[in-house]
C-alpha cells in the first residue's frame, strides 16, 4: 500500500481507494484538501460516511457521472468514475473526482459549440440532400421511393426537434419548487412514446414498471429526460432489439433503468468517445430534478421518492 499511496497521491485529480463494500483504503490529499479531511482519519471509515452522494454509484460499482459533494464552504459539482481493480478474491475500487470549475471556461465553451454544432449538422446535411435529390429536375423516383425518402426527413426533423426543445428546456429559467409533484411514471409513457415513434416506431420499447412507486419530479422536465435517454438507448442497440425499461424503487431514490446497454468507457471526459448532445441535456435536467444520470452496463435515472418528500426539495428556488 506504501507504492500505491504514493503513486495516488503524485495523481492532479481527486483519488479515493475502498474495498468493494466502501471501506476506505487509502484517499489521497489533494481529495482530502478539497473536503478539509485528514487522510488519516478518513481511512478505515465508510466512503458514504464522508460522501453519502456516492451511494448509488457504491452499489452499482463501474460507472461514471456527475455527481455534487458537500464541502464545508458549500458543494463542488465532480465527474466521477469508479472503477474496479482485481486485488485477491475481494477486490477494490478505485473512485477518481475531477471537480467541473478545474475545466477552462473558454475550453468548456467551445466544446459545447463543437458538440451540439456536429448535433445539428448531421440531420441537417441528410435533410438537405433528400429534399434536393427530391427537387432535382430528372427527379423519376416512384410514389414508394418518394415516401420513404420523405420518412427519412421526417425522422431527422424530429430528431432535431427533440434536441431543440431539450437545449430550450435546459435553458429556461430554475425549475420553481411549486411545479413539483408526485408523478407515477407510466402516465408519462405515451407522451414520451409519441415523441419517440416517429424515429424509432412503436414496438422497440418495453415498460417494466408497473410497481414503480411515484416520484418527486416535474412531468414537463420528466418527459424530455426520458425522451432523450431512451432516444441514446435506441439509437446505440441493434433496430431489430427491443429496450426494456425497468424500475427499481430501493436505494436513494426510484432508479429507472436501461441495464442491457453497454455504454463502456463513455461518459466524458474519462473515456474516448462523448455521449452525445442528447444525454448531456437529460443530464442538465435530472440534476434540475435533484437526481442523478448513471452510466455504466447501461443507463440509470435515479429519481426522488414522493414518499419521501413531504417539502419542496431543496436548493431548486
Amino acid at each position: 500500500m506504501d507504492v500505491t499511496s504514493c503513486l495516488i497521491n503524485c495523481l492532479p485529480i481527486g483519488v479515493v481507494l475502498t474495498e468493494e463494500g466502501g471501506r476506505i483504503l487509502h484517499c489521497n490529499q489533494v481529495m482530502a484538501d478539497w473536503f478539509s479531511l485528514d487522510p488519516q482519519q478518513v481511512q478505515g471509515n465508510g466512503i458514504t460516511e464522508f460522501w453519502p452522494e456516492l451511494a448509488a454509484y457504491l452499489r452499482w460499482q463501474e460507472l461514471g457521472g456527475r455527481v455534487r459533494l458537500s464541502t464545508p464552504e458549500g458543494w463542488l459539482m465532480m465527474r466521477v468514475l469508479v472503477r474496479k481493480l482485481a486485488q485477491g478474491a475481494q477486490g477494490w475500487l478505485v473512485w477518481s473526482f475531477v471537480p467541473e470549475h478545474s475545466r477552462d471556461l473558454e475550453q468548456s465553451q467551445q466544446e459545447f459549440i463543437d458538440t451540439i454544432s456536429h448535433e445539428l449538422r448531421t440531420p441537417l446535411t441528410s435533410i438537405k440532400g433528400f429534399v434536393d435529390t427530391l427537387l432535382a429536375p430528372q427527379n423519376r423516383f416512384s410514389r414508394s421511393q418518394t415516401r420513404h425518402f420523405l420518412e427519412i426527413v421526417q425522422t431527422q426533423v424530429a430528431q432535431l426537434s427533440a434536441l431543440v426543445e431539450g437545449v430550450l428546456a435546459v435553458s429556461r429559467s430554475p425549475v420553481l419548487p411549486g411545479h413539483f409533484r408526485p408523478v407515477q411514471v407510466g402516465d408519462l409513457v405515451p407522451q414520451v412514446m409519441q415523441d419517440l415513434a416517429v424515429r424509432h416506431g412503436e414496438e422497440r420499447v418495453e415498460w417494466r414498471i408497473q410497481d414503480l412507486p411515484a416520484v418527486w419530479s416535474d412531468p414537463g422536465l420528466l418527459v424530455p429526460i426520458l425522451v432523450q435517454v431512451l432516444d441514446y438507448a435506441l439509437t446505440h442497440t441493434p433496430v431489430d432489439t427491443r429496450v426494456q425499461v425497468r424500475g427499481c424503487p430501493g436505494g436513494t431514490g426510484v432508479q429507472i433503468g436501461v441495464p442491457e446497454l453497454d455504454l463502456g468507457e463513455l461518459w466524458y471526459p474519462f473515456g474516448p468517445t462523448r455521449p452525445g448532445m442528447g444525454l448531456y441535456v437529460a443530464q442538465m435536467l435530472v440534476e434540475r430534478l435533484q437526481g442523478r444520470l448513471l452510466l455504466g452496463q447501461g443507463l440509470t435515472l435515479e429519481l426522488p421518492r414522493a414518499a419521501r418528500m413531504t417539502t419542496p426539495v431543496a436548493g431548486l428556488s
